[in-house]
């Protein structure tokens, strides 16, 4: 037996050699094949989404063409923007259909990127009449600001979309994210105060002087962040007292600064800076007297300067805001201007507020004007 294998040795191996020859051909010949097929499909892929792309901007360059004098197409209905998705970008659709985007944003879509280069077709914002195309995070922001301006069941809902998300780590270290969160955690501790939640409201005004402090660490260009972190100072000092109250008085005042030197244009920075002045003038004798025992020098202020602050915000935001034009009135009492003071608590008593802040600023606005109209 071995001498016939031996014999036939080179018979065999020259066999196998042959048919091994032929078994990798054929599999040569299958993988090429495989390939070949897969690459026409993606040729295929690739010109149909070249396709889609040109009917897309077609369809944008003519409703475009279509828009009259007032904006909207000539069938008498908003524009109506192509609703189809492509990787990588926000899907545009009609104005009735902006709750169905906002919906998968919120359901943990990844933000869409809007310079991607697709292909030969370089699909960007650019391609869209220059305007870019928002992220989920963009939608989320426009979203809760415009729910943090309305009324307090609208605020709780700012909340809750924003809580919903604070532990994910693409929101937990964006600081415009945090200043938000910090906001709306506020609002809600005002609205559980006027609902006699003390504890409720203890824990979100915690929370939000957190999250306006992590914002700020983040990035301390963030003239919102240093703002809610001073507001929610102040009722933390409210909560734990006098010490505490008085002990925060530079932080809050250093802080709005900041945001002031940030942004100067908004009025609230600067009517917050009159609510410190103000305070500070009308700090008791027993408030003074423990001031002077936590630092070398206690914090002073003059009416006129928190005068001048609140006029500076009503000039930035005039006829607007009912808690600025009491606390104008307030200091013109002090400065026993009363005909000054009741023409501004008259202003103010005829601007209708929803908010909490409101309804607490209109009940000192009547009794002051019960206690000051006779003055005038």
């Amino acid at each position: 037996m071995s001498v016939l294998l031996g014999e036939n040795s080179s018979v065999i191996l020259s066999i196998s050699g042959i048919t091994i020859g032929a078994t990798t051909l054929i599999l040569y010949y299958r993988l090429t094949r495989n390939v070949n097929s897969e690459l026409n499909q993606l040729t295929c892929s690739v010109n149909n989404l070249r396709d889609e792309i040109k009917r897309l901007q077609e369809k944008i360059d003519g409703a475009t063409a279509s828009v009259g004098a007032t904006g909207r197409s000539t069938t008498g209905g908003s524009i109506l923007r192509a609703k189809q998705r492509i990787p990588g970008y926000v899907s545009a659709t009609s104005s009735g259909d902006e709750d169905d985007v906002y919906e998968e944003a919120l359901e943990g879509d990844e933000e869409y990127e809007t310079s991607r280069e697709y292909d030969s077709g370089s699909l960007s914002s650019q391609s869209l009449k220059g305007k870019p195309l928002k992220t989920s995070t963009q939608k989320l922001f426009e979203t809760v600001d415009k729910l943090l301006e309305g009324s307090d069941q609208e605020k709780e809902n700012a909340y809750n979309l924003l809580a919903a998300k604070k532990d994910i780590l693409t929101y937990s270290q964006n600081p415009d994210f945090l200043w938000r969160l910090s906001k709306a955690a506020y609002f809600l501790s005002q609205i559980e105060n006027g609902r006699g939640n003390d504890e409720r409201k203890k824990s979100l005004v915690y929370e939000a002087r957190d999250s306006a402090q992590d914002a700020f660490s983040i990035d301390e260009n963030k003239a919102e962040a240093h703002k809610w972190y001073a507001i929610t100072l102040g009722s933390i000092g409210e909560i734990e007292g006098m010490q505490v109250k008085i002990k925060s008085g530079y932080e809050f005042k250093d802080h709005i600064e900041k945001a002031i030197a940030i942004n100067p244009s908004d009025p609230s920075l600067h009517h917050l800076l009159g609510r410190w002045c103000y305070g500070v003038y009308m700090l008791t004798w027993i408030e003074r007297k423990v001031a002077s025992t936590l630092f070398a020098t206690p914090p002073t202020a003059t009416i006129d300067e928190a005068l001048k602050h609140f006029k500076e915000a009503e000039r930035l935001s005039p006829g607007k805001w009912k808690e600025n034009m009491l606390y104008l009135a307030k200091s013109f009492i002090e400065k026993k201007d009363y005909s000054s003071a009741v023409l501004w608590l008259e202003k103010a008593d005829a601007l209708v507020g929803s908010s909490q802040d409101d309804k607490t600023a209109q009940e000192e606005i009547t009794k002051l004007l019960n206690q000051y109209r006779t003055y005038a």
